[in-house]
């Protein structure tokens, strides 16, 4: 009833150490996205959402040192995967089973030096996979189509 504060936040976590890559997403099917840490290939996943890591949360060993973390529902059930980017090469858990083998998806798609980005860009309920390149310096900026 009172006039809206900015400088009020939800909630603040102490979760992870320095390097590591934030990550949040629905890993536990409840609907509501939870936190975690990606760091040298290990996630750290806050599967009961109160912000501290305990015996109780997942630390799944899913890539090596480099990679960097992704994540989405790839498959539509409606429970996020995991999965890494390394140089162009997407390497996603889309069985569930916390580890790649087989039965996952694994594409190159990208190169070494871009930046993985996930969405539904097609509205069919999956996650689709994207890459963010760094325009080089001396190759011509291309003009925008339409409108924003």
């Amino acid at each position: 009833t009172g006039q809206m504060r900015s400088d009020l936040i939800d909630h603040v976590f102490n979760y992870g150490a320095p390097g590591d890559w934030p990550v949040a997403g629905g890993f536990n099917g409840s609907g509501i996205d939870t936190i975690g840490v990606f760091r040298d290939g290990k996630w750290h996943l806050d599967l009961n959402g109160d912000g501290r890591f305990q015996k109780s949360d997942l630390v799944i060993a899913l890539g090596q040192k480099g990679d960097l973390p992704v994540i989405g529902d790839f498959n539509g059930d409606g429970i996020d995967e995991l999965g890494v980017y390394r140089d162009g090469l997407w390497m996603i858990d889309t069985n569930g089973d916390r580890q790649i083998d087989d039965g996952d998806m694994v594409v190159n798609f990208g190169s070494a030096g871009d930046l993985p980005i996930v969405g539904d860009w097609n509205g069919d309920g999956r996650d689709d996979l994207g890459v963010y390149q760094e325009a080089k310096t001396d190759a011509p900026v291309p003009e925008a189509q339409g409108e924003l």
